[in-house]
This record gives C-alpha cells, structure tokens and sequence, in this order.
C-alpha cells in the first residue's frame, strides 16, 4: 500500500516538473501581455520587491530595478519581432544627440497624435518606454546608442515613428515646431 502511495506521489511530482519546465508555445497575445507587464513594471515579483524595500528601509536602487525590468523585456520583444508584431528600426541621429533626439520624438508623438492616459517610463536611461491608450498599451520602446535612436514599436506605427524622427532633426535643426496631425 505504501509502495503504491510513493510511486503515486512520484509521479504526480515527475508530471508537474514536466509541465513547468517544458516550453509553452505562445501566441501573439500572451506575449503582449506578458511584454506590457514588463515595460510597465507591474507583475508580482515587482510588488514583493518594493515591499520588502520598504520593511528593510533600504533606498531604492533604480539602475539595478530598470537592469532586472529590461532583461524581462527583451525575451518577449525578441519573440513579438520574430512573429511580426514588432519592427524595430534604427534612425542615425545627424543634427543632434540620439538622446535629445529619442525624447524629442516622444514628446512630438504626443503632440502629434494625441490621446489619453499618456505614460513614459524611465526617461533617465538609455531607453523610453511610451505607454497610451485607455489600456496603457505600449506604444514603443526607444533606446540610443553612441550615435543612433533606435525604436521598436508595432509593425503599423514604425513609419510614424520613421516620419517623427525625421521631422524632430529637421524643426530643430531650422528652429520649427512639430504641428498636431489633422484627423
């Protein structure tokens, strides 16, 4: 009877690993769930880590938090690239600092093309987070690198992204604003 119990248990035990460790094959959504939770630095793990922060009174390191949400970001984004939600385009930033040149984008694409519940997350690093819409979905991602902005965004707003790029180095390189879209 024991025997049989062990050999039960052992098995169930052998059938859960099996299910936690094997690959899942996502969709499409799953992984923008799960790229979203990332940018926005929401999920579980994220809370007990604040929480347990604040019973430490430890302050908080902001580099080591943006290292942990940024490896969390990219296994996703690789995978949304690879099925063709995601483009990421590379822009040689000519006139001005790739830096001022990925937030001056950001701020023209909330000029441009205005909406409600507008985010941008960890604008004091080398990457930008856009979040908008009613359900805070991600707009883009934008980094910069020694002499270029580069920006992944969703196949159907790179050229948007292209256009802004463009039209940010030329209006401050002539001294222009960027105007709202007509809708």
């Amino acid at each position: 009877m024991r025997k049989r119990l062990l050999i039960g248990a052992v098995a169930v035990v052998v059938a859960l690993v099996a299910l936690v460790l094997l690959p899942r094959k996502q969709s499409v959504a799953s992984l923008r769930k799960e790229y979203l939770a990332a940018c926005s630095g929401s999920g579980w793990t994220e809370v007990v880590r604040h929480f347990w922060g604040q019973l430490r009174s430890s302050p908080p390191n902001w580099q080591a938090d943006w290292d942990r949400r940024r490896k969390r970001i990219e296994a996703p984004e690789k995978a949304l690239i690879e099925f063709g939600y995601l483009e990421e385009r590379t822009f040689v930033a000519s006139n001005f600092a790739p830096r001022a040149v990925m937030h001056m984008a950001c701020g023209a694409y909330s000029t441009k093309f205005p909406m409600s519940n507008q985010a941008v997350l960890a604008p004091y690093t080398d990457t930008v987070v856009f979040l908008g819409g009613r359900d805070q979905n991600v707009i883009a991602r934008a980094r910069f690198t020694t002499n270029a902005v580069i920006i992944v965004a969703p196949r159907s707003d790179t050229a948007k992204w292209a256009e802004l790029v463009r039209d940010v180095e030329s209006a401050a390189s002539t001294g222009s604003t960027i105007k709202p879209a007509d809708r």
